[in-house]
Order: C-alpha cells, then sequence, then structure tokens
C-alpha cells in the first residue's frame, strides 16, 4: 500500500461492556487505535423512512495491516461515527485492511443514547 494515499486520520473504537450501579449493561465506545487511512465513498441516498430523513451513506476505510480488531468495533472519523457492516478483508498483496461502513445517524445516537 503506497503511503502517499493515507491522508486521513482515522480512530477505531473498542466496544466496553459497561454495568451500572443497578446491574443494567450497556456498550460504550472507547478510542484504541488511532491510524492514517484512504477514504473512498461507495455510495450515498436520503432516504424518508416513518417521517424521519434518513442518510445512508456506505464508505469504505483502507488501512495499514498492522491492527487487530473485530466488526464489532466502530470508526471514527471526521465527526462522525461509523458502523462495520462487512466483514474486514485482509488484502496481502497490498499489506492492507479493508472496511466497509456506514454512518451512525444522530437519529439512531439519539435513540442509542437518550439524547434530546
Amino acid at each position: 500500500m503506497k503511503a502517499a494515499v493515507l491522508t486521513e486520520q482515522i480512530t477505531i473504537q473498542k466496544p466496553i461492556t459497561v454495568k451500572s450501579e443497578t446491574g443494567s449493561e450497556s456498550v460504550e465506545y472507547q478510542d484504541t487505535i488511532t491510524c492514517r487511512a484512504r477514504v473512498v465513498f461507495n455510495s450515498g441516498t436520503r432516504l424518508n423512512e416513518n417521517g424521519d430523513m434518513f442518510f445512508s451513506n456506505t464508505v469504505v476505510f483502507h488501512i495499514r495491516r498492522f491492527y487487530d480488531f473485530n466488526e464489532l468495533y466502530r470508526i471514527k472519523w471526521n465527526g462522525h461515527n461509523y458502523r462495520i457492516t462487512a466483514p474486514i478483508e485482509h488484502n496481502r498483496p497490498t499489506q492492507s485492511i479493508i472496511i466497509q461502513t456506514e454512518l451512525i445517524n444522530d437519529f439512531e445516537l439519539e435513540k442509542e443514547y437518550g439524547e434530546d
């Protein structure tokens, strides 16, 4: 993989299960890996689902092959969070990892974290 194409900095976040005082469990994401990546936009559409505007963006990240993580992790880039949607592809000839993701919308975050 050519280093010149790794122009964006991303943060890979690890899911951590947290127990509250009442015993309920929730998942929080902790920054674990910060690296350089090549970002490719595959597609993006705007949908109206149940009266809510939904932006469906598919973004592919290419990073070097030195990191160990799985599909449960999330990627933070450019102020937005992305969910990994496909198995992580290890490309041996180019020594890279290819990660297919989709944008986590603000509406989904509001439901998940109870924000107003």
